[in-house]
């Protein structure tokens, strides 16, 4: 089964899958932030407990400020009263870290650059074993709140894949990185049931 929509119709729209990472091993956020300094520049956010809705608004503003540009990421630790607002400093210096195989179709996208480099150069995690550590959801709410739960470690809250990103990398036959798309609305299932 499938469904069919125009790319340019105006009532579709991607949402982002927020990355929320649990049970890391010996996780060093100076050690990490050391790692990343090269590729990104590293703003704190800080806030009390009387301010942090302020500063969770503040946060996503800025993050969706660069949603044409790319390259900019939000990073909640457990633990901490400072966000991180992760902007690229140098794609082609950070171009040079990552896997070579990967299509250059695929190389800009945000969901690479923070599986790739964010994730395995800052955090050190393996790309093919840690996938088991990692949770998705389009809710920038529920990546906060896990965080401030203390059911993950980490949170980082990103832009969606555009849709002109997602056709270039088809027009030439690249399949996306995992959860590079969460497309709403869903269309309702249930309803009617066919038998194939």
């Amino acid at each position: 089964m499938m469904y069919l929509t125009a790319m340019t119709h105006p009532g579709l729209t991607i949402l982002p899958a927020h990355r929320m990472v649990r049970s890391l091993d010996g996780l060093d956020l100076d050690k990490t932030f050391e790692r990343l300094e090269p590729y990104f520049e590293i703003e704190p956010l800080c806030f009390t407990a009387a301010d942090r809705e302020q500063a969770e608004k503040t946060l996503t503003e800025r993050i969706r400020s660069y949603s044409q540009v790319g390259g900019k990421f939000g990073m909640v630790t457990a633990g901490e009263t400072c966000f991180h607002l992760l902007r690229l400093r140098d794609f082609e210096k950070l171009d040079a870290q990552m896997d070579p195989s990967i299509p250059s179709s695929l190389r800009g996208l945000d969901v690479t650059i923070l599986r790739e480099v964010i994730m395995g150069i800052g955090l050190g995690m393996d790309k093919d074993n840690g996938a088991e550590l990692i949770e998705y959801t389009p809710a920038v709410s529920e990546a906060f709140e896990k965080v401030f739960a203390g059911q993950v470690q980490i949170s980082f809250i990103l832009n969606p894949t555009r849709v002109d990103q997602m056709r270039a990398a088809a027009e030439v036959g690249h399949k996306l990185p995992h959860k590079s798309t969460y497309f709403f609305p869903k269309l309702s299932s249930g309803l009617v049931l066919r038998v194939f």
